[in-house]
């Protein structure tokens, strides 16, 4: 691993979390989410057309970008949305009713201390 990528980018008590937390720090968005198996920590952007997913809904379920409802597994990051299926209405092509092939992209993080530290 590079030096770069072991520099703290951003750090945050566990406790401040409650159900989820985000942060900005520079031009990096940082979505940290409480999951029922336990933290995860993803880039702020959507993977689809580059949302701002701090202003989604965010669960422990789920992450749905603002900009066009994509869902994502707050566990896996997957993508839960089919194309097409929420647009049928207005004329598009269903698609082939499997989800988008794309996911959430994970940062990495350690627990360090009672804190979450992120790297960048």
């Amino acid at each position: 691993m590079n030096e770069a990528s072991e520099t703290p980018l951003y750090e945050v008590p566990v406790a401040a979390v409650g159900g989820h937390h985000t942060a900005r720090v520079g031009a990096r968005e940082i979505l940290i989410v409480d999951t029922s198996e336990g933290l995860r920590v993803y880039d702020g952007v959507c993977p689809h057309l580059g949302g701002p997913l701090l202003e989604g809904r965010v669960s422990a379920r789920a992450v749905v970008c603002p900009w066009h409802a994509y869902a994502f597994d707050a566990v896996t990051g997957r993508c839960l949305t089919v194309p097409g299926g929420i647009w049928r209405a207005g004329g598009c092509p269903k698609g082939d009713g499997q989800p988008m092939r794309i996911a959430l992209r994970p940062l990495r993080h350690e627990l360090k201390n009672g804190n979450i530290v992120v790297y960048g």
